[in-house]
């Protein structure tokens, strides 16, 4: 995914590896706002995250793109 703000995330079960590395449980990791994060859990296993975000995401995968307008929807 793409997103346009900054993005801090906490692996809490599982883990996944993007381009910087692999997560694990109680890694924390922080990406600032011109980074483009294309995160890939791990196959044997389930990954729980927690993630706090300042703006919207935005999907660029192909399988995924379809999501974009409901991201952008707000409780009102």
């Amino acid at each position: 995914h793409d997103h346009r703000g900054s993005e801090m995330t906490l692996v809490l079960q599982g883990g996944f590896s993007d381009d910087r590395g692999s997560y694990y449980p109680g890694d924390f990791i922080y990406r600032s706002k011109n980074d483009v994060h294309a995160p890939r859990a791990f196959a044997d296993e389930d990954c729980l995250c927690l993630a706090v975000i300042d703006a919207p995401l935005r999907f660029t995968g192909w399988k995924y793109r379809w999501m974009n307008p409901f991201l952008r929807l707000q409780a009102g």
